[in-house]
């Protein structure tokens, strides 16, 4: 039989779980979009929010939030092929492998050429979608988030798999299809698009800086379909992610226009060049992302997965102990909570705050090198290991990230401490302190990104409360235990496209047996879940 790992690898004792600018950049324009994962102290984001409960259905496309964009809805309209030059695919395109382990909802095929000097993108993908509901679909939505922005987004052409023009209709931020014939549950559809980005200048996941361009959410995406709610389709908050990803395959061409130097080139996924275009794969993945700039790069190889780190040239010393740290990371986290499901992982120092995890890729804020002092004790390290874990913890099992985000972030915040007692034990108390109890955490884990008008609050209540309570349940039920659940909500991420707060306590019932109740009434504003009801 095999043993379990354990949490803590010391020769003698078990640690007391309980005492133990260089340049200004660019205005934020939507700050209240990048109020992420990496919970720096400082960040706080004035505003004021009012949300209403939905649910998206089938023939009502309502969305989940009010629109906090500021400009009006988008004009993107079709244009003649002609009108902008387009990418050419490669001359060849070898096929995906053939998928038969997971549940595959979509493939994108994408070619993308960036104008480095212009900042500008042209475009031209196409998506298969696999129908894998119950449901018959007769339209079709797309999450195109770049038309949240004011003359960012612009479409050229919409056509299905037969080169035919499909008739569509903007709503609050996503294009929806009407289909030429209905989607039969466990059909497919192909779609082709042509379009163009002009970057925006700011300082987040998809927009320019003076060092560097990002691209997250770049491309449009089909949503997640949950039976009980129907299409899952969030509208930002004034912190916090607001999207939920399907699993899907990526087959991306990369193609760089360079200025008077040569741009460095970060993507997510493993890369080849052919043709002058660097071609990038990536499987069973929530989404795509990648950046541009004049980085320096670390690279090395743990549990056989290839880390790649991407930093300014100001910052090789820093650069080199976030590198460490994510690669200690990927090993720890290989051991307790499953094998990492990439080949690859990468690193990207960021002109913008705090942290943001993409599928095989995350980036790290800047001013956290900037500060770094070549001690665990910065920012720097935990943050590194918060977004390396969310690999795991919204990667691997994906979340609702806007009515559910402790899903995904108390665990990433509590996988750090699992980071430092087995790095550096003689911290944990340290951590307790620096990154939980110094900010007296209050309020119902279970919030969602919309009950929050400021990032501080925010975190308090769901990262760091959250973390909370992780750690009275692992005193509850003890190490192995505890451990045994880990690794059975992951189970429970591989075989359900989006979890829920119910697949958690469903996981938490089946290991341990415990009552849940008593920690749901104490940490969570709705403490109605009934196992016997709801667990399988």
């Amino acid at each position: 039989m095999m043993e379990t790992p354990a949490l803590h690898q010391e020769p003698a004792s078990i640690v007391s779980w309980l005492t133990r600018g260089r340049r200004l950049g660019w205005v934020l324009l939507f700050l209240w979009l990048l109020a992420a994962c990496g919970t720096v102290d400082e960040a706080e984001i004035p505003a004021t929010v009012t949300t209403t409960p939905h649910v998206a259905t089938e023939t009502a496309m309502a969305t989940s939030a009010p629109s906090l964009t500021p400009t009006a809805e988008p004009t993107a309209t079709i244009l003649p092929a002609t009108a902008t030059p387009l990418p050419m695919p490669p001359p060849t395109s070898a096929p995906l492998p053939t998928t038969t382990h997971y549940i595959l909802w979509a493939t994108y095929s994408l070619w993308a050429t960036l104008d480095v000097p212009q900042r500008q993108l042209t475009v031209t993908q196409t998506i298969t979608y696999v129908n894998n509901t119950a449901v018959t679909h007769t339209q079709l939505p797309l999450l195109v988030e770049p038309a949240r922005y004011d003359r960012v987004f612009q479409l050229h052409s919409l056509t299905d798999g037969h080169e035919a023009a499909l008739p569509f209709a903007w709503d609050n931020g996503h294009l929806l299809l009407t289909l030429p014939a209905p989607l039969p549950p466990a059909d497919h559809l192909i779609l082709h698009m042509a379009y163009s980005l002009a970057m925006p200048a700011q300082q987040i996941a998809l927009g320019y800086t003076p060092l560097q361009i990002n691209l997250g959410d770049w491309y449009p995406m089909e949503p997640p379909y949950v039976a009980e709610r129907g299409w899952v389709i969030n509208q930002p908050g004034h912190v916090g992610e607001h999207l939920a990803y399907v699993r899907a395959d990526y087959d991306v061409y990369l193609r760089l226009i360079p200025g008077e130097s040569e741009p460095i080139l970060a993507a997510s996924g493993y890369r080849q060049t052919v043709d002058g275009w660097h071609h990038c794969r990536l499987t069973n993945a929530r989404n795509f992302a990648w950046s541009v700039g004049e980085y320096e790069t670390i690279s090395g190889t743990v549990d056989g997965v290839e880390v790649t780190s991407y930093a300014f040239a100001d910052h090789a010393e820093e650069a080199q102990a976030a590198f460490s740290a994510t690669m200690q990371a990927v090993s720890l986290f290989n051991e307790l909570f499953g094998p990492y499901p990439h080949d690859t992982l990468v690193l990207i120092e960021a002109d913008f705050r705090d942290g943001l995890e993409f599928d095989g890729l995350y980036f790290l804020d800047r001013g956290l090198y900037q500060r770094y002092n070549d001690s665990p004790r910065e920012y720097l390290i935990p943050i590194a290991v918060h977004e390396t874990a969310h690999q795991w913890w919204q990667g691997l099992v994906g979340n609702d990230q806007a009515w559910e985000p402790w899903l995904d972030e108390a665990m990433a915040t509590y996988s750090e401490l699992l980071f430092y007692e087995r790095h550096y034990p003689d911290l944990v108390e340290w951590w307790w302190y620096f990154r939980v109890n110094r900010f007296g955490p209050t309020g119902a884990v279970d919030s969602a990104i919309y009950d929050f008008d400021q990032f501080r609050p925010y975190v308090n209540t769901v990262y760091l409360r959250g973390a909370m309570l992780l750690h009275e349940m692992r005193r509850q039920v003890g190490d192995g235990l505890f451990l045994a659940l880990l690794q059975a909500y992951v189970q429970a991420g591989l075989t359900n496209e989006i979890v829920t707060a119910d697949t958690f306590w469903c996981a938490w019932q089946e290991v341990t047996q415990a009552d849940s109740r008593p920690l749901r009434q104490r940490y969570f504003a709705d403490a109605a879940f009934d196992p016997v009801e709801s667990c399988p």
